[in-house]
């Protein structure tokens, strides 16, 4: 180097080089976040897409159920599981029967779903209340149900400490079932939903010793506290049902005036249809519709 040029102090060797290194490492971490975000996106596009198909078809089979009034009133649409085929007479000028149009209606249906969704399934359920053989319906309704004696029990004259404490108990087992349930454990969440509704029920009959039926409100309680009663008895086989076609089989009461539409869908690609009662974040698509024809 010629005399007089300038010499960087040694502190300073290899500065650029680290400077450098720092920012690619910086612009590598953003990068990599763009790309994660980048996915996420195109994956809740592409459920929302779902969604929207599905939405769709569940239209498309009230509407054929619509069309064929004399099927509905024979309950020739409900719990159709096995048996996917094609009625060739329902496309001919001497058509086919009520029954024959619905199961016919029914394997279309099916075909719908399979090209629109993946591994799709598409089950129709004569049931005002699709949802109470879940142990999440059974956990959510015994919290409110608890929540509600809580406050009759802290306004109604001549409550005692002890039904105070009773009350309490009952909120503090709706609080735990939801818990289990979220957790995912279906066999607890229905025991602890039951335990719930039934403390709540001896509230009411603590504060109403001769009766409910005496307060329009305790009565409209004490009638949420059986049905919550009685779901959480099924709600453990049904949440713990191997695939979705059995549980939703097992939920449905087949009776009623209201039907529900069910649509689930392979989202995890796991070659199964995951139980929609189950309550996993990482389970698969479904979607329900409820209609009275």
């Amino acid at each position: 180097m010629p005399d007089g040029a300038y010499r960087p102090p040694a502190a300073m060797a290899g500065f650029s080089l680290i400077e450098n290194l720092v920012t690619l490492f910086i612009l590598t971490v953003g990068l990599l976040g763009l790309a994660g975000l980048q996915a996420t996106s195109l994956r809740i596009n592409h459920q929302a897409f779902s969604q929207h198909k599905a939405v769709s078809l569940a239209i498309n089979i009230a509407d054929r159920m619509r069309a064929n009034p004399e099927g509905v009133n024979g309950n020739f649409y409900s719990l159709i599981t096995t048996g996917f085929t094609q009625v060739s007479r329902c496309y001919t000028a001497s058509g086919c029967t009520a029954q024959e149009m619905a199961r016919n209606d029914i394997w279309e249906w099916n075909q719908l779903i399979e090209n629109n969704l993946p591994g799709g399934l598409g089950l129709v359920c004569r049931d005002g209340t699709p949802a109470d053989g879940g142990t999440g319906f059974a956990s959510t309704a015994a919290t409110s149900i608890a929540s509600q004696v809580v406050n009759l029990a802290s306004t109604q004259p001549g409550t005692t400490p002890a039904i105070q404490a009773q009350a309490a108990q009952a909120e503090a087992l709706a609080q735990q079932a939801e818990a289990a349930s979220l957790a995912g454990n279906a066999a607890n969440a229905a025991d602890l939903a039951r335990q719930s509704a039934e403390q709540s029920e001896q509230v009411l009959n603590a504060l109403f010793p001769a009766g409910v039926a005496a307060n329009p409100m305790a009565q409209t309680i004490a009638a949420q506290a059986q049905r919550a009663i009685n779901s959480s008895n099924t709600a453990t086989n049904v949440a713990g049902a191997a695939d979705a076609q059995a549980a939703i089989t097992a939920a449905c009461s087949n009776d009623g005036s209201v039907y529900s539409i069910w649509i689930v869908w392979d989202t995890n690609n796991d070659g199964t249809l995951d139980n929609p009662f189950a309550f996993d974040i990482n389970g698969d698509l479904s979607y329900m519709m409820t209609f009275e024809p």
